[in-house]
């Protein structure tokens, strides 16, 4: 059941993310799949997280709410400066919150919230990494399997 949802919601990122038409985002996002796997394995969610925000330059919790709610796009939408590099980490540390978010693990308010995030990752670190280890695995072998 958990992994039906974990599945489904990581085939709707790739192909959002695919939607994009840029094979520099998304051969970055495959990269970002294939490495920070490990990250979250020895290191756990909440330092990915932290991360990936760092690696994005921000453009993580620019747009959260939005993101979980409605679509990635919004993390593309007026962010045709930034690199893509820049955009895969915001795009794969959004995933995970996300994930959480829609799994009913992540209360909607704490998406507006950066300190109050940081601190429902810290507290439940353990947990949410098992689980988002998990869908780890599964964006990472969509990833590798859907994007060129």
């Amino acid at each position: 059941m958990l992994n039906d949802l974990i599945v489904n919601f990581s085939h709707e990122i790739i192909k959002s993310i695919l939607s994009f038409n840029n094979s520099d985002i998304n051969r970055s996002f495959r990269e970002r799949c294939r490495t920070l796997l490990t990250n979250i394995y020895y290191n756990g969610l909440y330092y990915t997280f932290l991360y990936t925000s760092a690696r994005s330059k921000g453009l993580t919790f620019s747009s959260l709410l939005s993101v979980c709610e409605v679509s990635l796009d919004s993390i593309i939408a007026n962010k045709e400066d930034s690199k893509p590099e820049e955009m895969s980490y915001a795009l794969y540390g959004d995933y995970l919150v996300c994930l959480l978010y829609k799994l009913g693990l992540i209360p909607h308010n704490t998406l507006q919230d950066k300190d109050e995030l940081l601190k429902v990752l810290k507290e439940n670190d353990l947990t949410f990494t098992k689980i988002t280890y998990e869908g780890a695995k599964i964006i990472k072998l969509l990833a590798e399997a859907m994007i060129k």
